[in-house]
């Protein structure tokens, strides 16, 4: 256990990724009392929603209002994706300092959910990079696709190296390698993980995983023995991809922190007051 980190970030996505794929839709006020009690719960980054096309992703509708009407915590970045250049123009009106955006590492998939190339999928990102750095925003970026597409399979390691290295040359905060899919194998992380930590300082690469394998836990455990620090996670396992429907449930945050704490690795977060935030968030998303 000597190889494993002190102390970690995890990024909470329940509110983001955990709802957009869901059908039931919470009210404004639902949603500003669970991020509100996710906020005291000792979480250092919650993704709170998303800026989009509300007509692709309706869950993520009122964002502004909720980004405006929460109790924000001095300690805690309050993250906001964005979808495009408009977006992000809105964005930064608002008062959003911490932002993330989304890349695929593939051509096909990118252009059946994106409808664009991966070409013009990065071109975008680089015009959106280079507005965040003149308002001095952190940004995260997604690399979704970065073990496995619904359209291409297994993805190459090295082509997604490449994209990596592109983006973070281009410039941004923290790039978080996506499951997309849910199928990433133990040793492809570690090829991947390896690749990319020589290209870019691996304090800010971040990993996310979907868990329809059952596998989110034990990629979670061998992304942090080969040196990652920063895991998204979704209070409750809430979430997927809504574009893939087999892609159900990211890893769950109460899992996680179960696992960090017998592995004595601080996360800052309470993890009671997570799981009675989901106990209170589970009941209003059924039927």
């Amino acid at each position: 256990m000597d190889s494993l980190p002190a102390k970690i970030r995890i990024v909470e996505v329940a509110p983001r990724d955990g709802l957009q794929a869901l059908k039931k839709l919470l009210t404004l006020e639902q949603k500003i009392d669970w991020v509100n009690r996710l906020s005291e719960c000792g979480y250092s980054a919650i993704e709170i929603g998303s800026l989009v096309n509300h007509k692709l992703v309706p869950q993520m509708q009122q964002t502004d209002e909720l980004f405006r009407a929460i109790k924000k915590s001095s300690d805690c970045q309050y993250l906001v994706l964005i979808g495009n250049l408009k977006w992000l123009k809105y964005a930064i009106d608002l008062g959003v300092k911490h932002v993330s955006f989304m890349c695929s590492a593939s051509n096909s998939f990118s252009e059946k959910n994106m409808h664009q190339t991966l070409d013009e999928n990065l071109r975008g990102l680089t015009s959106m990079l280079e507005l965040a750095r003149q308002h001095k925003l952190f940004v995260r970026v997604y690399l979704s696709c970065s073990f496995d597409c619904p359209c291409e399979g297994r993805m190459d390691e090295r082509i997604v190296s490449s994209i990596v290295e592109r983006i973070w040359q281009t410039g941004c905060d923290e790039i978080s390698l996506s499951d997309t899919t849910g199928k990433a194998q133990i040793v492809q992380i570690q090829n991947l993980l390896e690749n990319c930590m020589k290209l870019m300082p691996p304090g800010h690469l971040a990993v996310h995983f979907h868990n329809n394998q059952a596998q989110a836990l034990a990629n979670a455990l061998v992304s942090l023995q080969m040196g990652v620090t920063s895991i998204d996670s979704a209070a409750g396992g809430l979430g997927g991809c809504p574009f893939i429907s087999h892609a159900k449930g990211n890893l769950a945050t109460e899992h996680l922190l179960y696992m960090l704490q017998g592995m004595n690795i601080d996360t800052g977060i309470d993890n009671e007051k997570v799981l009675k935030t989901s106990q209170y968030i589970l009941p209003l998303l059924e039927g």
